[in-house]
């Protein structure tokens, strides 16, 4: 069985309406821009940390077996 990935966005917060599963995502991120400076060598950091307090929500399908139990490991 497969699954596939349908959209991901980032968010400020998500609910889930428990009387009928509808989610809310609020303070959607539509854009990210980070402005970074080379160093004295004029070389650009390979990796950047940007504390942001913001959720990560995925939306995913399974593409055959609706019946099987679906298990999925994310990678980066």
């Amino acid at each position: 069985m497969n699954i596939k990935h349908i959209w991901s966005v980032l968010c400020r917060e998500s609910l889930i309406n428990k009387d009928d599963n509808v989610i809310s995502l609020n303070g959607v991120l539509e854009q990210l821009t980070v402005g970074l400076k080379p160093d004295r060598d004029g070389k650009l950091p390979e990796k950047v940390n940007i504390p942001i307090n913001y959720e990560i929500v995925s939306f995913w399908i399974k593409e055959v077996d609706y019946t099987e139990e679906a298990k999925a490991d994310i990678e980066k």
